[in-house]
């Protein structure tokens, strides 16, 4: 009995320490004004853009190097015996606009006794009982007499995955076609071409694609099932990708748009904290601007993280209909490579495919855009971008001689650090040029009669200060940069040249927009800090009702999916209901993007 009541004593004490347990206080609040004239919003806002070389990641071809003109090496294309020789050949080419070809001396050798080649693409995927589609152009060596050619789907140990294909070469370029039924699943299989005796002979154009694809277009099935769920308004066309780029168009019955010259066009791939910042893109960039590619060159561009910032970076955009004028996604689809900045919103790798953060981002946006913007104010704490100093000089072509050069550093009590530059330099030419790196993204340059204090990040180059200078030759200079917190200072002889202030990075970024047709609220917001934020919804105006459908993409920053596992990170769809007898409040997940769906009465 003793026992039982001393349980029960501390359960009490548990749900009394629980119940008087302090509540986490509001940290933000949004506040919207839905008696407020609205903005239009774009109808046509979001869409993909797409040039040639986008086109051959789209494409079914599960051959690499079809037409033997890629690298001197030949990639995609392997012997398959000890003793047979393949080198690229100009000698009487199919056709003028296309002068190589793929000469094979075919000298069997090893256990099958066979000699030949095989294409393995960048990892031919097959299904089993499925179809595939072959066809080559061949020929032999009029000094050679025509041996017996098999064709045949392997895997890597060259185990047969289909019935082989038999063909005698002639003299002439000739073509053949083939239709495959695979025999048993396979990743990474091989397409080989092989002789039972020594020969010579000649292949080109080869291609081997699905039976099915996509509409019979000749698109793979998976990458465009996956692009057609992002719901895009538009294609845009880029360098010479016009019949394909229009026939994907129609395909998702989404609009083609032309590359005009007569559009401003800007691609956006810049830093993290650069896409987070509230810039004033009004004052900075003209109106009616095409954005035709997006992306975070750090961290790392196929991160959670760098969907977060991107997602900064599109509110804002959304919220100046009259700057953006549409935001095209790009590249669509392609491989993951380590070390380029512009990643795919599609992976594709050895046949299969899965998508980064931020297709699942660009997915949220384009299906919950509304049509007007319903005027709101966030009210949250900003943290300040504090960018550590990298000071480097280079006087450019040898025209400062260095006379003095010295760097003091102090720390703040917030562990951050203040840096100062002192350096004493006499031009040595009439016109000199210096370029010294202040931080990672910001550079001092003094060229001729001016200086320029500017920000460089990815495709971004910001002029932060301008101004004119009296350098004359031989006439030492006193220059010191001063990098204090978030604020750079360049003097020059003792006179201030230039002042420049980071932009703040806001805990919060939002925007409201109204889907009249349905009555639905959209609020956007994104987390950029890493813990929760709890955050008031103030509404002026009409009621919403307390009923909420939530779509939010969230996890630790560095999360990226893989092949290995494509569903890492994924946005969750789930209904929330407001409590009743209190305003609404939300608590936004850290590192998040959230989509809060409520109707309106």
């Amino acid at each position: 009995m003793y026992t039982y009541r001393l349980i029960a004593l501390y359960i009490l004490t548990a749900m009394s320490l629980w119940a008087c347990r302090p509540e986490i206080p509001i940290t933000s609040s949004i506040r919207i004004d839905m008696e407020s004239s609205t903005t239009p919003l774009n109808d046509d806002f979001y869409g993909l853009s797409i040039d040639e070389g986008e086109v051959a990641a789209i494409k079914a071809e599960l051959i690499r190097n079809s037409s033997f003109d890629e690298g001197d090496s030949m990639p995609g294309w392997h012997t398959l015996a000890p003793f047979t020789y393949m080198a690229r050949s100009t000698s009487r080419p199919i056709a003028p606009d296309d002068l190589q070809s793929l000469m094979v001396s075919a000298n069997p050798s090893g256990i099958d006794r066979r000699g030949g080649v095989s294409a393995s693409g960048y990892g031919i995927s097959l299904r089993r009982t499925e179809r595939y589609e072959l066809s080559f152009y061949l020929r032999t060596s009029y000094t050679t007499t025509p041996v017996e050619l098999e064709v045949a789907l392997e895997d890597s140990a060259g185990a047969k995955l289909s019935l082989p294909m038999k063909v005698m070469p002639t003299y002439t370029w000739t073509r053949h076609r083939h239709s495959f039924i695979a025999t048993a699943d396979a990743v990474n299989a091989r397409l080989a071409f092989y002789m039972r005796e020594s020969s010579l002979f000649f292949i080109d154009q080869v291609s081997l694609i699905p039976q099915t694809t996509w509409n019979n277009r000749g698109f793979r099935l998976d990458v465009m099932e996956l692009v057609d769920s992002i719901g895009p308004i538009f294609i845009l066309e880029r360098k010479a990708a016009n019949r394909a780029a229009s026939g994907i168009a129609q395909d998702l019955n989404a609009w083609h748009a032309l590359d005009s010259v007569r559009t401003q066009q800007k691609a956006y791939y810049a830093d993290e904290t650069w896409l987070m910042a509230d810039h004033d893109f009004a004052g900075m960039y003209p109106t009616g601007i095409r954005v035709h590619g997006l992306g975070c060159i750090e961290p790392s561009p196929s991160s959670l993280r760098a969907a977060v910032a991107q997602a900064c970076f599109l509110i804002r955009a959304e919220s100046r209909p009259h700057t953006f004028r549409q935001i095209a996604f790009a590249p669509i689809a392609g491989r993951y490579e380590p070390g380029n900045f512009r990643t795919p919103l599609i992976f594709t790798e050895s046949g299969r495919s899965y998508v980064s953060p931020s297709y699942y981002l660009l997915q949220m946006f384009a299906r919950n855009i509304g049509e007007v913007i319903i005027p709101s104010e966030v009210q949250t704490y900003s943290r300040p971008h504090v960018e550590r100093a990298a000071i480097d000089l280079d006087t450019l072509d040898g025209s400062f001689e260095t006379l003095a050069w010295t760097i003091r550093k102090s720390q703040t009590q917030d562990s951050t650090y203040n840096y100062e530059l002192f350096a004493s330099l006499r031009p040595r030419t009439e016109d000199p040029r210096l370029l010294i790196r202040i931080t990672k993204s910001i550079a001092l340059k003094l060229e001729g009669r001016q200086s320029l204090l500017y920000r460089h990040t990815g495709t971004i180059i910001d002029t932060l200060g301008l101004a004119a200078l009296d350098i004359r030759n031989g006439q030492a200079l006193d220059l010191r940069i001063a990098c204090h917190y978030d604020t750079i200072q360049c003097y020059l002889n003792n006179h201030s040249i230039h002042r420049a202030v980071n932009p703040s990075l806001p805990s919060l970024v939002a925007i409201v927009t109204l889907d009249n047709s349905t009555r639905t609220m959209m609020l956007k917001v994104v987390n950029t800090t890493f813990h929760s934020e709890k955050t008031a919804i103030r509404i002026n105006g009409l009621k919403p009702r307390r009923a909420a459908q939530v779509i939010c993409l969230q996890g630790e920053p560095g999360l990226q999916n893989t092949s290995a596992n494509p569903k890492r990170v994924a946005p969750e769809s789930f209904n929330h209901n407001f409590p009743l007898g209190r305003g609404l409040v939300y608590d936004f997940p850290p590192n998040s993007v959230t989509i809060l769906k409520l109707r309106v009465d």
